[in-house]
């Protein structure tokens, strides 16, 4: 009987997961076809981050990103957590729409996913470019493998982590 109360909200959900889904594709195909100023909003905060927590200032353009001097470093659009924050917001979203009865709560979770998804990503992010600065006073990771490597497993790490959140919460609300 579980298993049909499952698959019927799962059908009365099919569109709000179809629109995560086509959000996911519209928003990668932006980050395609995108520059570094569209991606000031995660950017930017990130930056600010790694300046005040490093004392190192930045120099912005477009065509570079954010070059730190200091650090000998530039935040640009790869580094900007683009990708983590589509899978934050879908993994909030997937996570939670079967567990809220009202459409208009639905609609609400939207914003608030991204919100959320936003915040972590700027967080993790920053976390995981002041990692690599530590780091890499004992390992090279100038080997663009290893920088990748490292930036994988932190993103992971915290997806991980929120999923696990996640379904703790909901846990929690069921006793």
């Amino acid at each position: 009987m579980e298993n049909l109360s499952l698959n019927i909200k799962t059908s009365q959900n099919a569109p709000y997961y179809l629109c995560v889904l086509l959000l996911v594709v519209v928003f990668k195909f932006y980050f395609r076809h995108a520059d570094n100023d569209a991606f000031l909003f995660l950017l930017q905060p990130t930056n600010h981050i790694i300046s005040f927590i490093m004392g190192s200032p930045s120099i912005y353009s477009n065509d570079r990103g954010f070059f730190h001097e200091q650090l000998n470093m530039v935040i640009d659009k790869s580094c900007s957590g683009f990708t983590f924050w589509n899978l934050c917001y879908t993994l909030i979203l997937f996570n939670l729409l079967n567990n809220i009865r009202t459409n208009r709560k639905k609609l609400v979770l939207f914003p608030l996913a991204l919100l959320a998804g936003y915040a972590l990503t700027v967080f993790v992010n920053a976390s995981r470019i002041l990692l690599l600065l530590f780091l890499q006073r004992y390992i090279d990771i100038s080997l663009g493998w290893v920088h990748e490597a490292l930036g994988s497993f932190i993103y992971l790490s915290f997806l991980i982590f929120l999923y696990l959140s996640l379904e703790y919460s909901k846990t929690i609300k069921s006793h």
